[in-house]
């Protein structure tokens, strides 16, 4: 088809191929008549008008043109119709070189009267900021110029759609649409073309864009479905259908399609209204895709599964964008500067299409686009690259460059899909299968023609079988209510509308379709309820026989897995008679509330009951808001409950919670470029909004600080993305990018509601950033002294550090330190009993670091870095540091980690480790990981307390291991099997090991370097595994024989070494044989090396504290076993008589019974001791306090502290 050269050059290609669509014989009936608007006299007007700014020259072009045509309106009606009218561009855009999707403005003149500033707004469009950006993409040079524009009637619709519901059409319509598209490649002459559609249905106007290719005659491609004006080129709410139109061995269409829930909707008339070349489009595209050599390198890289929305260009690393639309990541992307939209390649979203306005341009640019959820996409990554082949991404750490050489691809023929792609079956298409044998995967409808797509990955096609056998992944909404598309789920309503029972149900449908089936045969098979589900039956008859009744599946399914779930019956008829209100938002908020607590695997099943109880007898008249807050909190069950419910008297509060967690994600995702300085602020912002609101409400008081923490930890993360690429390059850019991180996070950090020392330190800190600024980037980031960030505080007005990785560091701890931590008294009663077992064999107090949704973080005592293991449903993680500058020939004991943590997995399968070292910033770190070995599945509990206990005794008997050359261990292999038995029995003394009532410093324990005596000394390693051979007695009089040899040992040198391995060996009986251990110290009570660690069991409390044999041990090494309230005088004038000794027992006597001691007893031990602990109970110090004041200044500190300069007070 001839445009026509006359058109093109008065209207622009994209108004004159309008122009000769409407022309055409063939396709002139699709076409909506075209009014054109020349730009000549808007250029005559902007070059008169050249100082004048955008919004002037719209208002004044607009005066022009009502006086310049007056009846400008008239003529539009004459061709158009009667307004509403549309008013669109038609400037540089729509050409092979120049999509320029959404470039200009289209816009909506309801009233003739405004017609001219519709016009002059249009004309002009290209003027805004955001449009020039986008056109300098294709030329850098270009400057703003008024453009074409042309009317068209706006098409209206009665009728709408309900929020989630995205439109589907019948086949006949998808057909006709089909047969559009062949004729308007073929008239107007190209192979990948965009056509944007408008349909007239019976539920509304639905907006449509298909992007396709015509190849031999078919038709292969894409067609995006929305409801309202627009919805296909800029996708909001949930999101729209999209149909995958491809061709199966036959030729015939085979439309996969992919939405939540869909609306089958009736089209009375469609019109094209726009078509355009598809530069770069291919349905199957020959793409690079990872090697299997390549996959499995990179597979413990945080693999993350997305959808290929559009593909990349080249398999690379690379920086990426995250935002929640394709939009708003576009809208990101231009304002970004030239030399940071080179480098960033991915772009990760919630919601949008490739067929949507940024969707085109991201394709032209050749960024690729990701669907997944932005809260999975690891914080502290700083590249990204995807496999189209697999449709997973890889994160990494450092410079993209520098991990360029371990990513190996390949060449493949790839046809991509969309995640949810499905085919719909209907019950005609089942009628022939309803025959009473079992049915799979093979029986259904169009099987053969997916299995013979080429270029279908298999993942991809394994996704469609499954999604399209079994119900559960959308449904179909029609005048019969809302039922399931999948084969299985059509293939009950036909049996069950031929009377087929349960027991003929089970015989035909796999076991994954049973639910569904029951669910149809409680609503529409006429089955009694109470057999269905006779708890919920039981316990709310009449609301269980009302939301029946409804012809939405969706309910009845909701209800029969709820009876099938571990929620009590009591609770689920609380929870039926809740959903009378909105059947479908309170079973799914239910739903997901009990998922949740499932998946953390901490609750008990009465705690998660309680929970969903409180929240269904809370929900207001209303409950859609609250119950879609619940399925949109990142929060573990209660706090979501706790923040859902809060936002029943304050609904700005949803809002403000929505927009932080946008804000955090968007943060994360620009922590590497030159706009982290303005997402810094956005996020600043939406923090200060969550705070007004939350503000004086003690019951969100526990969210509050969730958000904080998660606050510092972003922050914390986004500045090691950046510190890393530094490390790699430290160019002047990315020094600019991290010192605005630190910035903003210094912001964030002033509305902490801090001290006057603590804002004299920000100031100091932001002064030294000034400083950073006018100098060059460091060229070294190591910390190589850690100093305690109280007293970088104290001394904020001198500090000068050598690089800003210290501030970093500083800003980390500090933070941390001042956010509240969730209180374990609140924690689900199996956290609570985690945290209790990390809460021994250290410094006491609150290790409950973070709390959510996604997981939970209990810190690792004892470290010069924060260090935590974060829990989440299938992993746990941990990443272990060693000091700052180790050499990497001195990585003794990350050599050892690795080796025994894969013994561990070998000895004990029921947790998988594997552990991956990397150099960070100068600093060498071991990133560990736990999972359920096979399937990766779920964890649970068990398998959380078993890696935790493993990796926690792993870390606590490793001290004096640093800086220990590699040779020191090359012999090293732990392959004999006896080493499982030690291993089991050391992970049980760890776990009964319990220093609650009084701290020792753990690194001079005999426990405390066990693993280390066994990796550096051969004759420790032989003595344990002779102890395991020769039994319980000849293992202790071994160790007294050592122990004798000690005594008479008068090289100092070789007595260390001795005194060691004794103890070491006394570790391996107390962890072997306890109560033999036992005895051996009660009967030969100078054994300090063995009653160390064998008094310390609490399995043995009840024998030590029963045998008075063991009263003087005891009271030396665990003086709460024996102390009490009725011996506690007598005992303080026994220990007085032994001046400067037994301190642990002083110590211990006057915190726990200051009240029972004689006033002067009490003084005496008060002056005996040099560092006095705090008491046990208010009066307890009260006493205490008093008795310090008169004996003199003492150093206090708390019973269960390390004595250092951040524990200590004087009192």
């Amino acid at each position: 088809m001839n445009l026509g050269a006359e058109w093109e050059s008065a209207y622009g290609v994209k108004c004159a191929r309008l122009l000769a669509i409407a022309s055409d014989t063939e396709i002139g009936a699709i076409a909506l008549p075209v009014f054109p608007v020349s730009p000549d006299p808007a250029r005559r007007f902007a070059r008169e008008s050249e100082e004048r700014e955008h919004a002037d020259l719209v208002r004044e072009y607009a005066k022009d043109l009502r006086q310049r045509e007056p009846d400008l309106a008239a003529q539009v009606a004459a061709e158009c119709g009667p307004a509403p009218w549309i008013v669109r561009s038609s400037g540089d855009e729509d050409t092979d070189t120049n999509v320029n999707a959404g470039g200009y403005s289209s816009l909506v003149c309801q009233d003739p009267d405004l017609l001219a500033d519709a016009v002059a707004a249009v004309v002009f469009s290209g003027y805004s900021p955001a449009a020039l950006a986008q056109q300098r993409l294709i030329d850098p040079a270009c400057r703003p110029h008024p453009i074409a524009a042309f009317v068209q009637p706006l098409v209206t619709a009665e009728g709408s759609a309900d929020p989630g519901e995205s439109p589907l059409l019948a086949s006949r319509d998808v057909a006709e649409i089909v047969r559009w598209i062949r004729l308007l490649h073929r008239r107007l002459g190209m192979s990948t073309m965009d056509v944007e559609w408008v349909l007239r249905t019976d539920a509304g106007l639905v907006s449509g864009t298909s992007l396709t290719r015509l190849a031999n005659g078919s038709v292969a491609g894409r067609l995006a479905l929305g409801f309202g004006f627009g919805g296909a080129q800029k996708v909001v709410g949930t999101g729209n259908s999209v149909v995958l139109l491809t061709q199966d061995s036959d030729g015939a269409v085979l439309p996969l399609w992919e939405g939540d829930l869909l609306r089958r909707v009736t089209v009375d008339r469609m019109w094209t209204v726009q078509a355009r070349p598809a530069p770069g489009f291919e349905p199957r595209q020959r793409v690079e895709v990872l090697t299997e050599d390549s996959r499995a390198q990179w597979r413990r890289a945080d693999p993350l599964p997305v959808e290929v929305v559009v593909s990349p260009s080249a398999v690379v690393p690379g920086d990426f964008l995250s935002a929640v639309t394709v939009d708003d990541a576009w809208s990101a992307y231009l304002a970004l500067g030239p030399d940071e939209r080179e480098r960033v390649r991915y772009v990760f979203v919630e919601r949008g299409s490739a067929e949507e306005h940024a969707g085109l341009m991201f394709r032209q640019c050749e960024v690729a686009v990701l669907r997944t959820r932005l809260a999975d996409i690891p914080t502290a990554a700083g590249f990204t690259f995807v496999d189209p082949w697999t449709q997973t991404c890889y994160f990494g750490d450092g410079a993209p460059a520098a991990a360029a050489d371990r990513v190996r691809t390949e060449i493949r023929e790839v046809l991509t899909v969309p995640a949810g792609a499905r085919l719909l079956i209907e019950r005609a298409d089942v009628r022939s299968t309803a025959n009473g044998h079992p049915v799979d995967e093979s029986d259904l409808p169009g099987v053969a023609g997916l299995r013979a797509l080429p270029g279908l990955p298999p993942l991809a096609l394994a996704g469609i079988l499954r999604r399209s056998t079994l119900p559960g992944a959308g449904y179909v909404r029609d005048a019969s209510g809302v039922t399931s598309p999948a084969f299985t789920a059509r293939l009950a309503e036909e049996l069950v509308a031929k009377g087929a029972d349960e027991h003929a149900l089970a015989v035909v449908l796999p076991a994954h379709a049973m639910p569904y089936a029951r669910a149809v045969l409680a609503a529409r098979g006429g089955l009694d309820p109470a057999r269905v589900l006779p708890r919920i039956a039981a316990a709310a008859p009449d609301a269980v026989a009302s939301l029946l009744t409804e012809p939405d599946l969706r309910i009845a399914l909701a209800l029969v897995e709820a009876e099938a779930g571990p929620v009590t019956g009591s609770v689920l008829g609380v929870v039926a008679q809740a959903a009378l209100a909105a059947p479908v938002e309170v079973l799914s908020a239910v739903a997901h509330l009990a998922r949740l607590a499932d998946d953390l695997a901490v609750y008990e099943d009465q705690e998660r009951d309680a929970i969903i109880e409180r929240f269904v007898r809370s929900l207001p008249a209303d409950p859609r808001p609250v119950c879609g807050l619940v399925l949109r909190s990142s929060l573990a069950p209660a706090e979501t409950v706790d923040l859902a419910l809060a936002t029943v008297d304050d609904p700005e509060l949803a809002a403000a919670y929505d927009a932080l967690r946008t804000a955090m994600h968007q943060f994360s995702a620009r922590a590497t470029l030159s706009s982290v300085a303005a997402a810094g602020q956005t996020l600043n912002r939406a923090y200060d909004a969550v705070i007004a609101i939350g503000r004086g409400k003690p019951e969100l008081q526990p969210v509050l600080d969730l958000v904080r923490c998660d606050l510092v930890e972003v922050y914390d993360a986004a500045a090691k993305a950046v510190l890393l690429t530094l490390v790699d390059d430290p160019d002047p850019v990315r020094h600019r990018i991290y010192l605005d991180g630190l910035s903003a996070w210094l912001d964030l950090a002033e509305r902490f509601e801090l001290d006057a020392r603590e804002r004299s330190a920000v100031a100091a800190f932001n002064g030294l950033i000034a400083c950073w600024r006018s100098e060059p980037p460091a060229t070294d980031y190591l910390i190589e002294e850690h100093v305690p960030w109280q007293v970088v505080l104290d001394d904020a007005g001198t500090y000068r550090p050598p690089n800003p990785h210290h501030l970093h560091n500083t800003l980390h701890q500090w933070l941390l330190a001042r956010v509240s931590r969730f209180p374990v008294d609140r924690a689900p009663s199996r956290l609570a009993a985690l945290h209790e077992f990390a809460d021994r064999f250290c410094q006491g107090g609150p290790k409950l670091l973070r709390f959510g949704g996604e997981g939970f973080e209990i810190e690792i005592p004892l470290s010069v870095h924060k260090a935590s293991l974060v829990f989440r449903p299938a992993v746990v993680e941990v990443e272990w540091a060693e000091q700052p500058g180790v050499p990497d020939d001195e990585l003794a004991r990350l050599a050892a980690f690795e080796l025994i943590l894969s013994r561990f997995t070998q000895w004990f399968p029921d947790v998988e480790f594997a552990a991956d070292r990397a150099c960070q910033a100068g600093t060498w770190t071991l990133r560990i990981r736990a999972r359920r070995p096979g399937d990766g599945g779920r964890l649970g509990i068990d398998g959380m307390t078993a890696a935790l206990v493993r990796l926690r005794t792993l870390f606590d008997t490793s001290f004096d291991f640093a800086y220990i050359p590699n040779d020191d261990i090359a012999d090293l292999t732990f392959a004999d099997p006896r080493w499982r038995t030690v291993f089991s029995a050391l992970f049980d003394l760890r776990a009964e090991t319990d220093d609650t009532d009084q701290y020792e410093m753990v690194e001079v324990l005999p426990l405390g370097t066990f693993f280390t005596g066994l990796c550096l000394h051969p004759r420790t390693r032989a003595a344990v595994l002779a102890a395991v051979d020769a039994g319980p007695a000849a293992a202790v009089d071994e160790f007294l024989r050592l122990r004798r040899e000690l005594d008479v040992q008068t090289d100092p040198e070789t007595w260390a070494v001795d005194h060691f391995g004794v103890g070491h060996l006394g570790v391996a009986i107390a962890a072997l044989w306890p109560v033999e251990a036992l005895a051996a110290v009660r009967d030969h009570p100078g054994v300090d090396e063995l009653a160390a660690t064998v008094l310390r069991r609490r399995d043995l409390r009840d024998r030590i504290a029963s045998d008075p044999a063991l009263r003087r041990v005891a009271l030396r090494h665990t003086p709460h076993l024996v102390l009490e309230a009725r011996n506690a005088e007598a005992t303080g004038r026994e220990l007085l008589a032994a001046p400067k000794a037994h301190r642990r027992a002083k110590q211990y006597l006057v915190h726990r019974y200051a009240d029972r001691l004689d006033a002067t007893t009490l003084s005496a031990l008060v002056a005996d001791l040099e560092v006095v602990p705090f008491g046990h109970t208010d009066r307890q110090e009260s006493v205490l306090a008093r008795c310090v004041k008169e004996v003199g200044d003492r150093r206090r500190v708390p019973i269960r502290r390390l004595l250092d300069e951040t524990a200590l007070s004087v009192g």
